[in-house]
């Protein structure tokens, strides 16, 4: 009787290389699948609070949130996360008042949707934001206060009150079309821009990835381009006169999808993958605000650089209703200098 035959050591080998083969075919594959799921679990994350936004503006006639009051101006310092009693001028859940113009963090301004429109904290992190923090009310080192329990509706901001186990913008990864409204410091004559609201235009951007300007995951080295040869964008003219941004290093987008791109949820509710972000009503760069007195609306945004990180909080804003400018908080301990 003859006994069973083994695979021979080439019938193995054959084997293995065409295992190896494969996985070196579907590896690939499997992680275009995960970058595109991540992107559409980000896209619905947005998504679901641009849905938040226009519940919360029905009760504000038409603005969306924006804490501190109508003359609040922005901060990155620090939490603010305290309850009601402790800091009202500074969290104020309206728009129609003024509690003495406060300072607030962008993330404060979107905290607001947590207190009043009941959107987790949750779905402010996109998978892709390396480093992001889900906000967790067990781990705020809430004091206790008589009469009052800590819970995540007592709160103005994401993460905790001082010292915070970690701050807003490590919790909250999205930018917003930048709500504060300020004189300006050139001219001493107020901007044209007014906060983004149900009245702006439908293609207005109000939402987005992190602003990469404040993201320690895109800086340093990210603005050399992804061939090191420090490559900036470039205007590229046409027949027509109209032009083009080049931008073949990806330097200008958001860290968050690969820098293919950025999650952008318009003033209509629709959320779209732009491949770069010169997706503004004019087709200006939504991570910056215009240079001051420029007319043409090829430079405004074209430059684009370690120069942006100058821009000092609270001193700048759109330069009009059609300017865009997302912003957010760093994701570190520092903030902007």
């Amino acid at each position: 009787m003859k006994g069973k035959r083994g695979f021979t050591l080439v019938e193995l080998l054959v084997v293995i290389a065409i295992i190896t083969l494969l996985m070196g075919v579907l590896m690939p594959t499997l992680a275009k699948v995960r970058q595109i799921a991540s992107r559409t679990v980000c896209a619905n994350n947005l998504g679901g609070i641009g849905k938040a936004m226009m519940v919360y503006a029905q009760d504000y006639s038409g603005a969306y949130p924006r804490a501190g009051g109508k003359n609040s101006v922005w901060t990155d310092k620090g939490c603010i996360s305290q309850f009601y009693a402790s800091t009202p001028s500074e969290a104020f859940a309206g728009a129609g008042g003024d509690k003495g113009g406060g300072k607030a963090t962008v993330s404060s301004c979107l905290y607001l949707l947590v207190k009043h429109a009941e959107v987790p904290p949750k779905q402010f992190n996109c998978k892709g934001d390396r480093g992001a923090i889900e906000m967790k009310i067990g781990e705020l080192q809430i004091p206790a206060s008589p009469g009052i329990s800590p819970k995540l509706e007592s709160l103005w901001d994401f993460g905790g009150p001082a010292p915070c186990p970690y701050l807003p913008g490590m919790v909250c990864s999205y930018s917003y079309q930048d709500p504060f409204q300020r004189d300006s410091v050139l001219t001493n004559s107020k901007y044209e821009a007014r906060p983004v609201s149900t009245t702006s235009p439908p293609n207005a951007p109000v939402l987005a990835d992190r602003n990469p300007i404040y993201d320690k995951n895109a800086n340093p080295g990210y603005w050399e381009g992804q061939d090191g040869t420090s490559r900036m964008p470039e205007w590229i003219s046409s027949d027509n006169g109209t032009g083009r941004v080049s931008d073949a290093d990806k330097t200008c987008n958001s860290a968050f999808h690969q820098r293919d791109g950025q999650n952008v949820m318009y003033n209509d509710s629709h959320v779209s993958f732009e491949s770069g972000p010169w997706c503004g009503i004019e087709k200006d760069n939504i991570w910056k605000h215009w240079q001051e007195g420029l007319n043409d609306p090829q430079p405004k945004d074209l430059q684009f650089g370690r120069v942006a990180q100058t821009y000092q909080v609270g001193m700048y804003g759109p330069m009009s209703t059609t300017d865009a400018w997302l912003i957010n908080e760093r994701n570190d301990s520092y903030g902007i200098k």
